[in-house]
């Protein structure tokens, strides 16, 4: 039997044995309870903060598409707006940069505008009309198999 200090009572047979009282129990419970808890938090926040990057995403821009774009001198499609500059072409992001809206094409002004605050973008995605101050996000554009391709998670410019 064991004692308060951890020893042995058949080696010292002038100690007290541990009594296994509630408030014992009780206490050991609790503790081990807590620790218990405090391993699954850690758990939880390692897979949380480790957690894996979502998927990839992707729009294929069909050349009917690209034809209308560049009949047309811009187009929205998704969340994207899309215009050639010269040969080069050019993927903005409809997010503006003030607080996050959706932004229209007004064809007849040339211009990107947000509905919610009065934001103005021209065409190149740059701040035309406040209170947005930051440039609108470029989209990462690739040539694959004669088709191109918007990787919408991969900016060319960050906000």
């Amino acid at each position: 039997m064991l004692t308060d200090n951890g020893s042995d009572t058949k080696a010292d047979p002038r100690a007290r044995p541990v009594r296994a009282t509630r408030r014992r129990v009780l206490t050991r419970l609790w503790g081990l309870t807590g620790w218990s808890l405090l391993a699954g938090s850690g758990v939880l926040l390692h897979r949380t903060l480790t957690a894996a990057r979502p998927p990839s995403r992707s729009v294929s821009l069909s050349p009917t598409l690209l034809n209308q774009v560049r009949a047309e001198g811009g187009l929205v499609t998704g969340e994207l707006f899309l215009r050639f500059a010269g040969d080069e072409l050019i993927a903005l992001r409809l997010r503006c940069t003030h607080l996050g809206c959706t932004l229209t094409f007004d064809r007849g002004d040339r211009v990107l505008r947000c509905p919610c605050h009065g934001s103005h973008f021209d065409l190149d995605g740059n701040p035309a009309v406040g209170p947005a101050e930051t440039p609108l996000e470029r989209v990462a554009l690739r040539h694959d198999n004669g088709t191109w391709v918007a990787q919408l998670d991969d900016p060319l410019t960050p906000r």
